[in-house]
């Protein structure tokens, strides 16, 4: 109990520096935050501390504890108001990081971890958090650049899972993660890393009722995860639960706002489920700029064929070809769905059956 308090000083009161104008006088009650699970008190209390003294270290605290609960939007929010307030320490800046890694925002999180990789902030934690982001954004090597760097430093005590699970996938050995993730028991007691490896990679052969019963339990104790959220819609789906999965996934997208992968994945859905104006609407939102833009762009024609509009089809197909002629998976692709679109025109039907989404 006394280490726990020690640590809470420190964090208050190195937060509190009084050299700084912008931050807040009021310090919280050590108790307020002496447990983790107390997030919901904790944000609570430090909500009505700032109806009355809207200070950035005030908002910071607030950030960190809708952080530990995973409502990273209000997380976000928080964040941004005490760095408009001024507030330029590491600490802030890093959690701005993983706040934005979090939302899928991988690029603006690079950008906070850039400005603060040369300074004192915890070297091991930035690194870590470098290396997550790299895997998520698939760049193998420059994953691979600052998990040797961790080597170096040492890993942190505490979660060997996620070390050796980071190790696998950069050394890109599938067979032996996955085989990991499958042992696990009590995933909802894991790092939030493996929980969302677990998730995504262990649906396809875990059975449903058990897949089921571990998200539902991780879900309870951690309502606000978008991410455990986006599961469930994608187990929903998986169980023809169609209108359930669809209340799901709008949910998932009001807490994960401006994410192309996501709006892609709603797409795919609704491709589907054969409500193609729908789909059509989600793969027009992809912006050029993206990495799936081209695969947007080959479903787009599909669904313009299904639609009734052929000649838009058959010229979104033809932007595909012009504008990645080089890209040999993007030409596969070109093929096999062009072939399919002739075998659609010629037949008026609805032919969802001939062509698979990618995933």
């Amino acid at each position: 109990m006394k280490n726990i308090l020690l640590v809470l000083f420190i964090v208050f009161f190195s937060s509190c520096d009084s050299t700084s104008e912008k931050k807040g006088d009021i310090i919280p009650p050590f108790n307020v935050l002496e447990h983790p699970v107390n997030a919901q008190k904790s944000i609570q209390f430090l909500s009505t501390l700032i109806e009355s003294d809207a200070s950035s270290n005030l908002y910071f605290l607030r950030a960190k504890e809708y952080l530990k609960v995973r409502d990273y939007l209000k997380a976000q929010k928080d964040i941004l108001r005490a760095l408009k307030g001024g507030a330029t320490d590491t600490d802030y800046v890093f959690l701005s990081a993983e706040i934005h890694y979090h939302l899928e925002m991988y690029d603006l999180a690079l950008e906070d971890l850039k400005l603060i990789a040369n300074t004192n902030q915890d070297i091991v934690a930035i690194n870590v958090l470098f290396v997550q982001i790299y895997l998520a954004k698939n760049d193998l090597r420059k994953a691979k650049y600052h998990f040797q760097k961790l080597k170096t430093l040492g890993f942190e005590a505490g979660q060997p899972l996620v070390y050796q699970l980071m190790d696998q996938m950069i050394l890109n050995e599938s067979m032996n993660w996955i085989n990991d993730l499958s042992m696990i028991r009590q995933i909802s007691d894991q790092h939030n890393f493996v929980q969302q490896l677990y998730f995504q990679h262990t649906f396809s052969f875990k059975k449903a009722e058990i897949y089921q019963n571990e998200l539902l339990s991780t879900m309870k104790k951690y309502p606000s995860d978008p991410h455990l959220m986006r599961f469930w819609a994608k187990f929903l789906s998986s169980m023809n639960k169609v209108d359930r999965a669809e209340k799901v996934y709008l949910q998932v997208q009001n807490l994960l706002p401006n994410n192309s992968n996501l709006t892609f994945e709603l797409g795919d859905f609704y491709f589907k489920s054969r409500n193609y104006p729908k789909a059509l609407s989600y793969y027009a939102q992809i912006p050029k700029t993206e990495s799936i833009f081209a695969k947007a762009l080959l479903m787009k024609a599909i669904c313009l064929t299904y639609v009734g509009r052929r000649m838009e089809s058959l010229s979104a197909l033809d932007s595909v070809r012009k504008s990645y002629s080089t890209d040999i998976q993007v030409s596969q692709l070109f093929k096999r769905y062009r072939n399919s679109l002739y075998l659609t025109s010629a037949n008026s039907s609805d032919s969802t059956n001939k062509i698979k989404v990618e995933n």
